[in-house]
């Protein structure tokens, strides 16, 4: 049982709150139920009980040896092996036994220093944050404001720091989310966090912090933005706000929007712009999922919040409803901003289109998307230039061009280019690789399970991956091997058998034990390398932490999971009729 289940069954007995003997007699057990016990004890009662809780410092259960120090140092505040005992518990040389000492530290602030607490609470460990979260929560100081905030870049204890922090003053707490985020320059991750949680407060303040950053340059902190105030405003709390949408910063948005649509038409014909045609229309999603969420502010509760996907995914089964939905619900100015990104095929002005491609050609756009902090628009375009478009480099700012480890892999490679560009700025001591991260995401794209994930997400996957060779005739993986890796062959062919008959022949692109990353289940068949073959392996234990970690890549693949299923569903409905 967990603390919180046998603090229950201890509460469950009333008699053992109110005699005292029937408690002295459960702290005598030899689980955690006597460490709860332990706790329950009156101070004065504990005095008595000295010489036992002392030779409980030397027991083998931790709750029992945690509670024992805790209630020792309560009324005999200098006994040294009962100080020993709570030193080593918080000197984290074991994450659990910390957490558990947490746990029974929570109403003893003597005992537990506020500089420890604070470093605590900012600790790497999930399970140490969260038990100093709950410590931190009886003790509402201000001075752990700054260390609780930190909690809010790890979706594993967002909510349990949000929760926290709720229980302080909303003036104090909204003050110093705004600092934090002011201060924060690179923790993308606590900037969503912070924003998200200044969804929660439904004053003037939070809603003026939230928009401050809907210009951000960062697509991904604005859609957060958007779905906070969105939140907000369901609340229907604060109307003011929200009686007029941001037309100021909704036209911004679709300015951006135009621009990429014009730049996706230059490009989309040019050899080599496949990754960059995918960027483009991963930011158009964005911008979407923005706009139509600001537009939404104004009637947050209507039905366009449940068809933003269909918009999105270019979905016309709803699209006369929409259009009447948004013919009745908004202004002029806001419908022609919206009825051009719905269908813009039609609703896009050629003489616009044509103004703007002249102003923004793609030359100005490479240049731009080379010289970006976005490091995967950087490396991508510089990509392009290297192989498709070298009359771009001399126009290129090289000084602008920010190193990365994108770029560090491409020069590696490509050491042979433009004595213009100063090749050892971007270059490192790194092991080459037979295959850079740009061509391994290629390919990934041509995978079922990954075509839908946009590529700058799917870089992360192709980080995770590994080449691996194999000679004619070796075995990739048997029959009932334990299902734990993708494959993707890169170079060669693969054979798949099922006894001594081959039902299939594998070449460059061709993946195979793709839902094995997925359920685990044994492999159905034999693999083996009919030709001297290199095949990229993705393990699942390291592509489940990459998941973990990245909660799109999560959306991504259950996205696509979840179509399949609907897709069987839909199929089967056909065959039943």
């Amino acid at each position: 049982f967990d603390v919180q289940k046998k603090i229950l069954i201890l509460a469950s007995d009333i008699d053992s709150f109110i005699n005292n003997e029937k408690i002295k007699k459960l702290s005598k057990g030899d689980n955690e139920i006597a460490a709860l016990a332990i706790m329950q004890i009156s101070d004065n009662e504990i005095k008595n009980l000295i010489d036992s809780l002392i030779n409980n410092l030397e027991h083998n259960n931790a709750h029992i040896k945690a509670a024992s120090a805790v209630r020792i140092l309560g009324v005999k505040h200098d006994d040294k092996k009962a100080k020993k005992v709570l030193n080593n518990f918080l000197d984290i040389k074991d994450e659990g036994t910390t957490a558990l000492a947490l746990d029974y530290l929570k109403n003893s602030s003597d005992l537990l220093p506020k500089n420890v607490l604070y470093n605590l609470l900012s600790h790497q460990s999930i399970q140490i944050s969260i038990s100093a979260l709950s410590v931190a929560e009886n003790r509402l100081d201000n001075y752990y404001l700054p260390a609780i905030i930190s909690n809010l870049d790890n979706a594993k204890i967002a909510q349990n720091a949000r929760s926290v922090l709720k229980q302080y003053n909303e003036f104090n707490v909204i003050k110093m989310l705004e600092k934090k985020l002011k201060n924060n320059d690179s923790n993308l991750s606590l900037s969503k966090g912070i924003v998200r949680c200044l969804g929660e407060y439904s004053t003037e303040k939070s809603i003026l912090i939230i928009k401050s950053l809907l210009n951000y340059k960062n697509y991904d902190i604005s859609i957060v933005c958007s779905e906070a105030l969105l939140k907000i405003a369901k609340k229907q709390v604060v109307h003011k706000h929200f009686e007029r949408p941001f037309t100021n910063e909704i036209k911004s948005l679709s300015d951006q929007y135009f621009r990429l649509h014009c730049f996706k038409i230059l490009i989309i014909d040019c050899k080599g712009s496949e990754l960059i045609i995918d960027q483009i229309i991963s930011e158009q999603r964005k911008l979407l999922q923005i706009i139509l969420k600001l537009v939404t502010l104004q009637i947050p509760n209507s039905p366009i919040d449940s068809h933003i996907k269909h918009i999105i995914d270019n979905s016309d089964t709803d699209l006369p409803y929409l259009l009447e939905f948004f013919d009745t619900s908004f202004g002029k100015d806001i419908r022609d901003i919206l009825m051009p990104i719905i269908d813009p095929d039609i609703n896009f002005n050629k003489k616009d289109v044509k103004k703007i491609q002249k102003k923004f050609d793609i030359s100005f756009n490479i240049k731009s998307w080379s010289e970006s902090d976005h490091s995967w628009k950087s490396v991508i375009a510089i990509d392009y230039i290297l192989n498709h478009d070298s009359a771009i480099i001399e126009k290129i700012d090289w000084s602008s061009v920010k190193p990365s480890p994108f770029l560090a892999e491409l020069f590696n490679k490509n050491s042979d280019v433009h004595a213009i560009i100063p090749i050892t700025k971007f270059k490192n001591q790194s092991e080459q690789t037979m295959f850079t991260i740009l061509e391994k995401t290629i390919l990934l794209k041509t995978v079922d399970l990954f075509q839908d994930i946009p590529g700058e997400l799917l870089s992360q996957i192709s980080q995770i991956s590994k080449e691996k060779n194999y000679q004619q005739n070796e075995f990739i993986f048997n029959e009932d091997d334990s299902g734990d890796s993708l494959f993707i062959v890169l170079i060669g062919e693969v054979s798949i058998k099922k006894g001594e008959k081959v039902i299939a022949k594998l070449e460059r692109g061709a993946s195979l034990g793709e839902m094995a990353l997925l359920d685990n289940e044994p492999r159905s068949a034999d693999a083996l390398a009919s030709k001297d073959s290199i095949l990229l392996k993705i393990n699942q234990d390291v592509f489940y932490e990459l998941m973990e970690s990245n909660a799109d890549i999560m959306k991504q693949i259950i996205k696509l999971l979840t179509s399949r299923i609907r897709e069987s569903n839909s199929k089967l409905e056909q065959s039943l009729k």
